[in-house]
């Protein structure tokens, strides 16, 4: 293959130590190998003064060396890494040793010290989120206007430079996906150009599904798009995609749900919070991508390869996987929930902290990969909703990662899996049911549950959901219930004060199955505003509809006789946190709870409550958010209904809340691992088939 010659700032730009997250231009991968190194005169860029450098941070200097540098790039794929572990070689790396002549030949594996450090990338800890803060952001922003647009050209150099490569699917007769085509010599659309064309369309198409390189092509341009940002905004939901090509772009908050994708091609894309729920794909291929939290669930997958990619806390929950390959990934928090896998490959990856729910064995895995398999923390359950992203729950998942240090798996709240018209169906017998019950029986929600469970096969909908709950619970370390939509007051037994149009109850179902497993399993559980309510109910709470004032900072104080439970090491001086609802359980619908007693009380309203008999398998129990404290989700998410003025205000006791969360799962962890020693090496234990 050709030389592909770069300047020495040009080098510099694709070199520098890369922060998680950035645009796709600054995650692109630069595995190289270096060769004819020459010194050259470059001058720094305009923002940074050549006297500078002698205080300049370690990786700063580094950048700054390479801009006196004049390289030859060859084989950009030479050291068949990932791009998250080309950022970690990089951080590694000295100066001196980045200068190194890394493979005298295109394909020619590293040598001497450069082998450790390779392969020390290789098995390099993936972060599931980023810390944010304003100094990052402002860094950030002006890194991409210095860099950006040589960095762009070179995304568009590296995808010409790839037109050889192809891709065969190991023990399958499909036809490889089509090579990384060359760059169309039809005019390249711009952003503003393509949301344009795609409106234009979808307006015209009077609801029929989009045909988006169609559509490209009657404009007259390529269905190659280089550099392009889609994001909420983007109609791409129940579109056609075939044989259009991404390169080098963000796809961000964007939702390709029930579309269909036939030789699509994502190349060296950052893919952030992207949907594509029922989605089928067909022959398509994913290579150098970055791709956070990306749920691919209820997904048909055909012939699709992931090539040098990471997954990060992503999800194939009930996705159907068929010849199709995974060669040189890591997924690090992704899990594969009841999946179907059928004559699918791994292939030279990383999968420590991956949660394959007893499918890895329908995976041929080679061995090196398979020694790679494994749990390093706890997993907890976080349910999320693709379709609203929310304030609370993003918050929440950093909280997870960062201060609970656990693995947060991203399980959809409601299952796109079920019939909808059948469960709604099923959920009305079920209510005609508890209607019936006798006075005096158990409350309303458990009791719903005891009916789906007395008949199976009449509520077939309903039961996956409870069966799913069962799966999830005797896989994970902690259960989280995360704030969001008001309950349904049928939980509660009254009518809706204010009407709202048909309740989905699958969300509701499953988390009550969550807590019911809880409960039962012994699993600690983190209960927030509404999982608070939920908690509360499933107990016998009766709640007050409708309450006024409940948003923003309270200062919180335990009640006498809770000083030393669970909450006391959190709280042991003024609390200040925050809150946000307008359903509330008050005081006198709570003292009739025997199973919970009050902890925190505030203007008559319950904010947390604690079980006399949690044992030493806590379940914290909130109405008020501690995730807000000096948090922000990675990505751009709704304005919080935190003022950031009220966040900075809360107390850092508030982290307390997580640490306990914490030592429990881990202490759950440290349980399951003894039983599992106990019953012998012939019985797993519970939780070992996550993975």
């Amino acid at each position: 293959m050709p030389s592909v010659e770069i300047t020495g700032a040009q080098l510099a730009s694709l070199s520098a130590p890369l922060q998680p997250d950035r645009s796709p231009a600054f995650e692109s991968p630069i595995a190289a190998t270096l060769v004819d190194v020459k010194p050259a005169i470059a001058s720094p860029p305009p923002s940074v003064h050549p006297e500078s450098r002698r205080t300049l941070p370690a990786s700063t200097q580094l950048r700054r060396e390479f801009e006196s540098v004049h390289c030859t790039i060859t084989d950009a794929r030479a050291l068949n890494l990932t791009p998250l572990q080309e950022r970690a070689l990089k951080e590694r790396l000295t100066s001196g040793t980045q200068q190194t002549r890394l493979g005298s030949r295109p394909g020619t594996p590293p040598a001497g010290t450069l082998e450790h450090q390779v392969g020390a990338a290789r098995v390099a800890p993936i972060p599931f989120t980023r810390n944010v803060d304003d100094d990052s952001l402002s860094a950030l922003l002006a890194e991409t206007r210095h860099h950006l647009p040589r960095v762009c050209s070179h995304g568009v150099a590296r995808a010409r430079s790839q037109a050889s490569t192809s891709v065969t699917h190991s023990g399958s007769a499909r036809r490889a996906p089509p090579a990384v085509a060359q760059m169309s010599q039809m005019s390249q659309i711009s952003q503003t150009q393509f949301l344009s064309c795609l409106m234009d369309a979808s307006k015209r198409g009077e609801g029929a599904p989009l045909d988006v390189a169609a559509c490209l092509t009657a404009a007259g341009f390529s269905t190659q798009l280089s550099c392009i940002t889609l994001d909420a905004d983007t109609p791409l939901m129940h579109a056609r995609l075939s044989g259009v090509q991404f390169f080098n772009c963000t796809i961000d908050w964007c939702a390709f749900d029930e579309s269909h994708l036939s030789d699509t091609q994502f190349v060296a894309c950052n893919l952030r919070n992207v949907s594509f729920i029922n989605t089928s794909f067909e022959n398509c291929l994913f290579q150098d991508c970055i791709m956070r939290e990306v749920m691919m669930a209820c997904a048909s997958l055909d012939g699709v390869s992931f090539e040098r990619c990471d997954l990060v806390i992503g999800s194939f929950e009930n996705a159907r996987i068929l010849d199709s390959r995974f060669d040189t990934v890591t997924m690090a928090g992704t899990h594969f929930l009841n999946a179907e896998v059928s004559g699918s490959s791994i292939r030279n990856s990383h999968l420590e902290n991956s949660v394959f729910f007893d499918v890895l064995q329908d995976f041929d895995v080679d061995c090196d990969s398979r020694k790679t398999v494994g749990l390093t923390k706890p997993t907890a359950v976080l349910l999320i909703d693709p379709e609203d992203r929310g304030t609370s729950i993003p918050r929440v998942l950093v909280k997870l990662d960062q201060v609970a240090n656990m693995i947060p798996l991203r399980i959809a709240m409601r299952s796109p899996s079920i019939d909808r018209r059948k469960f709604d169906h099923e959920i009305d017998i079920v209510w005609q049911r508890v209607a019936v019950g006798a006075a005096g029986d158990l409350p309303i929600a458990q009791r719903l549950l005891r009916i789906v469970d007395d008949a199976p096969e009449t509520f077939a909908q309903l039961t996956s959901i409870t069966a799913k709950a069962k799966t999830l619970s005797a896989n994970v370390n902690a259960i989280v219930l995360p704030g969001g939509e008001d309950l349904p007051s049928a939980l509660y037994g009254e009518e809706e004060e204010i009407p709202r149009p048909g309740s989905d109850y699958r969300r509701s179902l499953l988390e009550l199955a969550l807590l019911r497993e809880s409960l039962n399993r012994g699993i600690p559980m983190l209960a927030i505003c509404r999982g608070f309510q939920l908690v509360n109910v499933y107990f016998g709470a009766k709640m007050r509809q409708n309450v006024e004032g409940q948003r923003g900072k309270r200062d919180f104080d335990l009640t006498p006789g809770s000083r030393n439970g669970i909450y006391g090491e959190a709280m042991r001086e003024t609390l200040a946190s925050v809150v946000s609802h307008h359903q509330a359980i008050p005081v006198s619908a709570q003292s009739l709870v025997e199973h919970l007693k009050p902890s925190v009380v505030h203007e008559g309203l319950v904010e947390a409550v604690e079980s006399p008999h949690a044992g030493a398998v806590p379940a914290l129990m909130l109405q008020f958010h501690p995730e807000f404290f000096r948090t922000e989700p990675m990505y751009r998410a709704p304005k919080s209904f935190v003022p950031p003025r009220e966040s900075l205000q809360m107390s850092s006791a508030n982290q307390i809340f997580w640490k306990i969360f914490s030592d429990a799962a881990q202490a759950h962890r440290a349980k399951q691992a003894v039983i599992g020693e106990l019953k012998g090496p012939r019985a797993k234990p519970p939780s070992a088939s996550a993975v």
